[in-house]
């Protein structure tokens, strides 16, 4: 993916993310063209080839332009209960985008994306509930992932709330066992 960040290229690559998402609820990922895509974006082709490679690239700029959630949540995000829910509530509201990800075999793109947005954003954050080092933010997203994978495979049951009690309970036994 090679994006650039003036004004213009960024509103185009914003149509090119609306455009996808809207084809993605009525057909497979691995149906649409890049001619539908950019059609539908109201955009020339050399404007997505221009920033993109492939189609994929265009779902992960979404989540990585979206933060995951994070930017609606503003300085909330410091306080980890609502950093957690914030995810939770991404990752519901972007449920059939999580399952074309999951079913098109991206999710190590999709942790390393979330990796990445949580180390580059939330390191100070993290490391003021115990989180120290590379190592424990990989440990972190670890868990996110798989409890987002299994939430995901038992269809969403518990709610948003839940999941949010679930994983910090979780992260703070771990910080009151530290040595």
């Amino acid at each position: 993916m090679k994006t650039s960040n003036n004004p213009q290229n960024l509103l185009a690559r914003k149509w090119m993310q609306l455009a996808l998402l809207k084809l993605l609820k009525s057909r497979d990922l691995s149906e649409i063209t890049i001619s539908q895509l950019t059609q539908t974006a109201g955009v020339a082709r050399v404007t997505f080839y221009r920033n993109y490679t492939d189609l994929s690239d265009v779902l992960f700029d979404y989540l990585e332009m979206s933060e995951f959630g994070l930017v609606e949540i503003g300085e909330k995000k410091f306080y980890l209960p609502s950093l957690i829910r914030s995810y939770f509530t991404f990752f519901q509201t972007h449920r059939e985008l999580i399952n074309c990800i999951q079913k098109h075999n991206m999710m190590t793109r999709f942790s390393d994306a979330l990796e990445k947005q949580i180390s580059s954003n939330l390191y100070l954050m993290v490391s003021a509930y115990g989180f120290e080092n590379s190592y424990e933010i990989s440990a972190l997203v670890g868990l996110f992932m798989k409890i987002l994978t299994d939430w995901l495979q038992k269809g969403m049951q518990e709610s948003i709330e839940e999941m949010t009690i679930i994983v910090y309970r979780i992260i703070t036994k771990f910080n009151c066992i530290a040595p």
